[in-house]
């Protein structure tokens, strides 16, 4: 029976849509929603948490997207063809708040890395959420800590209520049609196919069953030893990082537009940049612009 059918204390005033596909996952996954259309896969696991679901573990796939979700509360349509998931981490959350931004970047490397190995496609990752191929935007991702409702009134107290979870979302430029630009930055978007011409659609379930299997690893290094992960997840993540060690400028920062040399990244996932002056600023907001 599918995960999404509704309860009897919400299926009076709540009608879900129901996937085209449930099946189980490998551990540590529970089982795959494969949808025809969501309006968001992150707005789906959200609202299914605040049902009072347990939704760890659970990834939802949407063929279309009709309002998928990004940074500053950005929406757009994800047409047929690209690879929309939200996967809701398995296990409970080895950072402190301030930390989440490792989230979406643990989640880009998850997909460089298996672009690498699938598909002989080198990726770098942008900070903060983006993963680029010879420059041009083919990916981004979303990492969010959501919280359960409160028990409705009158509920049953022995009932538990669920623990707040991890969603990570990846839109995924596969065979969909694109904008010409990415909606910030200036970026030229493109789709996988431009690299590898021949690629198909049937590519994409192997491709999401890879990238669960790497970000599931990825978070699990946090786990336990969070600081020695930390470590060892921010060197894989620099290795990739896009214009490293480059002049670059970032708007919408918590200081406006800053242009200053690529350091890297801080203990908390921030740009850090060396300013013309010398001055080394920490940059936990904004985006990078497609020239210096």
């Amino acid at each position: 029976m599918s995960q999404e059918r509704a309860t009897s204390h919400d299926a009076s005033t709540t009608r879900l849509p129901e996937p085209m596909e449930d099946k189980a996952l490998s551990w540590p996954w529970r089982r795959l929603l494969h949808y025809e259309a969501l309006e968001s896969t992150q707005r789906h696991g959200a609202q299914m948490l605040a049902m009072g679901r347990d939704v760890k573990g659970l990834v939802y796939w949407a063929e279309r997207q009709t309002r998928g979700q990004g940074r500053f509360g950005h929406t757009w349509v994800s047409n047929a063809g690209g690879l929309y998931v939200t996967a809701a981490l398995p296990y409970a959350l080895a950072l402190p708040p301030a930390e989440t931004g490792w989230l979406a970047l643990a989640a880009a490397l998850a997909c460089a890395e298996i672009l690498q190995e699938q598909l002989a496609v080198e990726a770098s990752i942008k900070w903060p959420n983006d993963v680029l191929v010879e420059g041009r935007k083919v990916a981004g991702f979303l990492g969010e800590i959501k919280h359960p409702a409160r028990p409705a009134e009158g509920a049953d107290p022995a009932e538990k209520t669920p623990a707040s979870a991890v969603l990570i979302g990846m839109g995924l430029n596969w065979l969909n049609g694109i904008r010409v630009a990415a909606e910030t930055g200036g970026f030229s978007a493109a789709s996988l196919d431009e690299f590898r011409p021949g690629l198909e659609l049937a590519g994409r379930g192997p491709f999401l069953l890879a990238w669960l299997a790497r970000l599931a690893r990825w978070h699990n290094t946090l786990v336990g030893e969070p600081r020695a992960g930390l470590a060892t997840l921010q060197e894989a993540i620099e290795a990739r990082l896009w214009r490293k060690g480059e002049t670059v400028t970032l708007q919408n920062t918590e200081k406006g537009a800053v242009a200053g040399t690529f350091l890297g990244l801080g203990q908390d996932a921030a740009a850090r940049l060396r300013t013309a002056d010398g001055a080394e600023l920490q940059l936990h907001c904004g985006w990078q612009t497609a020239s210096a």
